[in-house]
């Protein structure tokens, strides 16, 4: 199966009425792109980020705390209600913001307007995938380095964007369960 759907969690922590969305995959590794985030404007710092895509979700997420190192303008805090896969419901501090993703393989760029929130993922497990099952494919571009290490991530790109960024359909890399995502951005690999 060559489909991917990811769940955007809403979980409260038990000391703390803070909602926080976490990134879930029970097997698996999920598609994560390393790129740039900036203003946009010109000489602004471009930061490094990691981005996950989540055609589960509807909209992109950006992490507060990226927001605010890439000095991006955000609009003022609302409480909004936001549903996640559960079907509950929780209130939590949106704010929004425009900014530009830069590729960090070549110059390409994308302008996007999406919701800021207190934390997009905790930490996720790494991935460990064999040089030799991908050894075939010598043209990768992959953002992120392999072994995939575990870490934050900092930014969701959900179905508003997420059909702007893919390029080719998905490809399974030999006969193994590694999906191979030929991105905009650069190349990305999920899988088992």
């Amino acid at each position: 199966d060559s489909s991917f759907a990811f769940n955007t969690l809403m979980t409260t922590t038990p000391s703390t009425t803070d909602v926080k969305p976490v990134i879930h995959r029970p097997n698996g590794f999920l598609p994560i792109l390393r790129c740039g985030i900036s203003t946009g404007e010109p000489g602004a710092p471009i930061i490094q980020a990691r981005m996950v895509l989540d055609s589960g979700s509807e909209a992109t997420l950006v992490a507060r705390d990226l927001a605010d190192e890439a000095g991006l303008k955000c609009s003022s805090p609302q409480r909004q209600d936001i549903q996640g896969v559960s079907g509950r419901r929780v209130a939590m501090e949106i704010s929004y913001a425009r900014f530009t993703i830069h590729s960090l393989v070549d110059n390409t760029v994308f302008s996007m307007y999406s919701r800021i929130v207190p934390q997009v993922a905790g930490q996720l497990a790494g991935g460990l995938v064999e040089l030799r099952d991908i050894s075939a494919h010598e043209d990768l571009r992959l953002t992120e380095p392999l072994p995939l290490a575990p870490g934050t991530v900092q930014m969701l790109v959900g179905q508003d964007y997420l059909p702007d960024l893919l390029g080719q359909g998905p490809k399974r890399v030999g006969k193994t369960s590694i999906i191979l995502w030929r991105t905009a951005l650069g190349d990305c690999l999920s899988g088992t």
